[in-house]
């Protein structure tokens, strides 16, 4: 392995030479002049005498040492070092996976290039990993060279949503050890990564329109559209309001072309008709800076039945829960009932309906305290305070029930799941609360009632966002099949098993979901994660050079002249002082 140095901007120093050498040119030769009396000289007038300003470079000994001295301080302070040829280095690089970094693809392929390119001269040998930020996703690269490395990156596939790269970036320092190098790559600034890892990031603010969702009422849709600003000419981030256009596809065939007026950060609204016909369409986005969320599928939407019955003895219980079922569309009030609305004590389960929400009654009641969700429960992320109930005492949980809701140690919601099916148990008076009227407690019926709904085997169509839990599921010895057609007219099938974590593709596109021959899903999957589509904060920062330096340090030995070069300084300077006394007293 050759020379090379560990801080070749000082090399910069050599500059000192002309220095050195323009110095001896200003120089000025002093003429010696033998007087008997300098008794006189004092009355002399003062003579002012230009000589020539350049006169020509005396060459002696003084000379020559102070141009070695610079030589030799150029040297030193860029500390020439031997690469050991035997030195290895496991460098792992984790680049985010988000979606977003689908934007910044060529930028990328730059920035590994240039940064294998200088990592590859700090070591003997260099082992390179590319690793994706989420986790759950196989490495692309493990142990390979910089070419292999740098095909790997043909195959790299962005599709995640928002997510946290410190479980990627804790396993890459595992496996690189203390003494390897693990770099983040990625659109934005990642301040102080974990795991002791270098953050390396890339692109530029983009502006971009994003759909943010869609609605079908009838023969008539409507879709929401975000605009992200990008930045003007004068740097800063625009605020005009620009024209766009999306184009209606129905059927495959371009049916209408709507235009929108939009300033960035401002959401707006778009609408059509659909004609009676109509089974699917997509909603199209002229071509920006990131194209993922340009395509907008959706289907002719079908929503599945829900039966259901309430048995309160109040007129007022029973006019509120039949108002709360309306909220969700397609339920009814029919036989025979899916979802059953019950009172009273004790619980008389009926095996012939699959879910119930049973209004418990007692007569001893506990103090009112505030109300806590239960872990994993229907009751997560929505606000109780000023909820007002008082729970019944007495009930005895199980050790399978699901406690939505306490209220000290009381059970306010259980959830209690059986053979015959499931039962949501509401252990308080519903007269004596605010339950009726309490936006936490409405939500929390919903999200059960809609559950129910999903659960039934019944054909639907419905939109989807990328990543979304299905609404279908397999029982137990079941396969569903899967086929997904993406907006390029790429078709992927698959299967979905009994206890499989079931998803909607990572990309937009066409999705149906049968059990053999029965249709029991259709949908249009479109990207809904709008954040991903906000590039206000992506910012280049390329690899630190003093990361490159310390590398070669590491794996480099210092050249063993060094002492040598010291020795001959400390003789060039005292050579130099020796010769300026010298010709002062010559």
């Amino acid at each position: 392995m050759g020379i090379s140095f560990a801080h070749p901007a000082a090399l910069w120093g050599l500059l000192g030479l002309p220095v050195i050498l323009a110095i001896h040119f200003l120089q000025s030769r002093n003429r010696r002049e033998e007087v008997s009396s300098l008794f006189l000289l004092e009355l002399l007038p003062e003579e002012t005498r230009s000589g020539a300003i350049f006169s020509y470079v005396r060459n002696g000994l003084q000379l020559w040492m102070q141009l070695l001295a610079v030589v030799l301080i150029t040297v030193l302070m860029a500390r020439p070092m031997r690469l050991r040829e035997e030195s290895v280095q496991t460098i792992m690089v984790v680049v985010d996976s988000s979606v977003s970094m689908r934007a910044f693809g060529e930028e990328l392929k730059n920035e590994m290039d240039r940064m294998s390119t200088a990592l590859e001269k700090t070591a003997g040998r260099s082992e390179w990993w590319l690793l994706y930020s989420d986790s759950g996703r196989p490495g692309l690269a493990k142990a390979v060279s910089p070419e292999q490395f740098s095909q790997s990156l043909e195959i790299f596939d962005p599709l995640s949503g928002p997510h946290s790269p410190r479980a990627a970036l804790m396993r890459a320092r595992q496996l690189a050890g203390p003494e390897g190098l693990v770099i983040y790559v990625s659109d934005h600034i990642l301040d102080r990564p974990p795991a002791g890892a270098v953050a390396v990031s890339l692109g530029h603010p983009i502006s971009n329109m994003a759909f943010t969702g869609m609605t079908i009422e009838g023969n008539r849709w409507t879709a929401s559209v975000l605009l992200f600003g990008g930045k003007s000419e004068g740097g800063g981030h625009s605020s005009e309001e620009t024209s766009h256009e999306v184009q209606v596809y129905i059927n495959g065939e371009l049916s209408d072309t709507v235009p929108v007026q939009l300033s960035p950060g401002r959401l707006g609204q778009i609408s059509g008709e659909l004609p009676a016909d109509f089974e699917r369409g997509r909603l199209v986005l002229a071509e920006d800076g990131y194209d993922f969320d340009n395509g907008l599928p959706f289907v002719k939407p079908k929503v599945k039945p829900l039966n259901f019955s309430v048995a309160f003895k109040r007129a007022d219980q029973i006019a509120w829960a039949e108002k709360l079922m309306g909220t969700l569309p397609g339920s009814r009030k029919n036989d025979p009932a899916v979802l059953a609305w019950r009172e009273g004590w004790p619980l008389k389960p009926d095996p012939e309906v699959p879910a119930e929400i049973w209004w418990l009654n007692g007569e001893v009641t506990a103090a009112f305290a505030p109300a806590v969700p239960g872990g994993d429960s229907l009751a997560e992320g929505l606000r109780w305070e000023g909820f007002l109930a008082l729970p019944y005492t007495g009930f005895q949980v199980l050790p399978s029930d699901q406690v939505q809701l306490w209220m000290g140690e009381h059970p306010l919601v259980i959830r209690r799941e059986s053979p015959a099916g499931t039962r949501l148990m509401m252990n308080f008076d519903l007269a004596g609360s605010n339950a009726m009227r309490f936006p936490s407690m409405l939500l929390l019926l919903h999200r059960f009632m809609k559950e129910q709904q999903d659960l039934q085997p019944l054909p639907f169509s419905t939109q989807l966002e990328t990543r979304q839990l299905l609404p279908v599921q397999p029982g137990v010895n079941e396969v569903y099949q899967t086929r997904f057609e993406d907006l390029a007219g790429n078709i992927l099938e698959g299967e979905i098993r009994f206890g499989q974590r079931a998803t909607a593709p990572e990309k937009p596109g066409y999705f149906t979901v049968k059990n053999g021959e029965e249709l029991l899903m259709r949908a249009g999957v479109f990207a809904g994660d709008v954040a991903e589509g906000n590039f206000a904060k992506a910012r280049p920062q390329p690899l630190p050079q003093e990361v490159v330096t310390t590398r070669r340090e590491r794996n480099s030995q210092t050249d063993f002249l060094m002492p040598l070069w010291f020795i001959l300084l400390a003789g060039v300077l005292t050579l130099a002082w020796w010769s300026e006394k010298a010709g002062e007293r010559a």
